[in-house]
């Protein structure tokens, strides 16, 4: 499952899982 909610995608982008652009995008849409 791709990482859907906030907490997800900060955990993936910690482990390198997704790009920085995508965490700043979920960071804004939280």
């Amino acid at each position: 499952n791709p990482p859907s909610t906030f907490e997800e995608i900060e955990q993936a982008y910690t482990e390198g899982k997704v790009s920085s652009a995508a965490y700043a995008a979920a960071k804004e849409a939280r």
